[in-house]
């Protein structure tokens, strides 16, 4: 009805900017479920919802999972005009990563400038898929999680897509994900 437990997880126990938010609830690209969770969506190129992950926004268990017959290839994104795209592994640290763009450079429309995309975990088939579609795309920002599989995935894509032509780096975090940078930001801003 609302999108509140969604929101509140989102902004509140997440840290996300609310305004990011708000945009993406308006695009469709983010609601909440009938029972609470937060659900993440991709859409094809025909505006047609094809993948769906949801993230349980109660702080006392952990969920998440896709949705049964989601098409991992149009994974979560937001698009931006610049030939860079951020590469990570969820939803929740791409938009904490906008959210750090945006308040790094004071301006709450930053994080529109280049594009996000979440794995969906460590595969590379949406990357592949987001790739054919955006020609665009020069620059690839691994900030895939900081655990020994997040960096050895991250480093395996980037020289494959280097091999390809691509320039290619890793912004890992100084954190396990971005998430908790986001987090450990916003409570240094608050002292």
């Amino acid at each position: 009805k609302n999108n509140r437990r969604a929101y509140a997880y989102l902004t509140i126990t997440r840290g996300i900017d609310s305004k990011i938010i708000q945009e993406l609830i308006q695009e469709k690209k983010i609601y909440e479920d009938t029972k609470g969770n937060a659900v993440f969506v991709g859409f094809d190129e025909q505006g047609k919802p094809r993948y769906a992950t949801l993230r349980g926004t109660y702080t006392d268990k952990v969920f998440r999972m896709d949705c049964v017959g989601s098409d991992k290839r149009y994974s979560f994104c937001t698009n931006g005009a610049s030939s860079r795209l951020y590469i990570f592994e969820s939803a929740i640290d791409s938009l904490s990563h906008a959210t750090l763009e945006n308040r790094i450079q004071g301006n709450a429309g930053a994080y529109r400038a280049d594009s996000r995309l979440s794995l969906g975990g460590t595969s590379g088939i949406a990357l592949a898929h987001y790739l054919q579609r955006h020609s665009h795309i020069k620059e690839l920002v691994f900030c895939l999680d900081n655990d020994d599989a997040g960096r050895k995935r991250a480093v395996a894509l980037a020289r494959e897509y280097a091999d390809k032509g691509y320039y290619t780096r890793l912004e890992l975090p100084t954190l396990k994900d971005y998430n908790e940078v986001l987090l450990q930001y916003r409570n240094k801003q608050k002292r």
